[in-house]
């Protein structure tokens, strides 16, 4: 099952951040980039990650809880 949450992020010479809803993400180290996953099957590349301001939400963890809510068959407690 896939969990969708809200990835701001801005390239540090930029003004305003730029809001992305993904169901997933990946860094490549050797590459330098944020490959960002979408519901409809698509893709972004972000070039020179290291550069970028990110904010993530709650939306975020809760996707991140749900996940490993269902990989380890339990309910996984979360301090606050």
């Amino acid at each position: 099952m896939m969990y969708s949450y809200k990835i701001k992020y801005k390239p540090r010479l930029r003004l305003f951040y730029r809001k992305i809803t993904v169901v997933g993400h990946k860094y490549e180290t050797d590459q330098d980039k944020m490959i960002c996953y979408f519901s409809d099957g698509g893709i972004l590349e972000i070039p020179r990650w290291s550069d970028c301001h990110v904010k993530l939400g709650v939306d975020w963890m809760n996707a991140q809880k749900k996940y490993m809510e269902e990989k380890a068959g339990q309910t996984i407690p979360v301090n606050r």
